[in-house]
């Protein structure tokens, strides 16, 4: 996820699936998330407006929200699965 938004930060929209836990709910387990040392260089890379807006963008989606239709989300948008492994390829522009 760190590497989707440092490469594409015009993305309109992030949706993250996540599950309550520990007595936390999921706004507060996504601040933690945002907060954690994976996107410290990515924080420290951007003026912190631009961090601002950047978070704006990531959504927590209960995971209980998976019944719900369109799992919660409004239509045309996608849902990005961390349950996955992702392959980055840099090459040189």
């Amino acid at each position: 996820m760190e590497k989707l938004l440092r490469v594409q930060p015009n993305v309109g929209g992030l949706y993250l699936l996540i599950r309550p836990r520990d007595g936390k709910n999921v706004e507060q387990r996504l601040k933690e998330l945002l907060e954690s040392s994976l996107f410290e260089d990515l924080r420290l890379n951007m003026e912190p407006c631009e961090w601002d807006v950047l978070k704006s963008k990531i959504h927590a989606v209960e995971g209980s929200d998976m019944s719900r239709d369109n799992r919660g989300m409004e239509v045309g948008n996608c849902l990005f699965c961390s349950l996955c492994t992702a392959y980055f390829f840099d090459f040189p522009i």
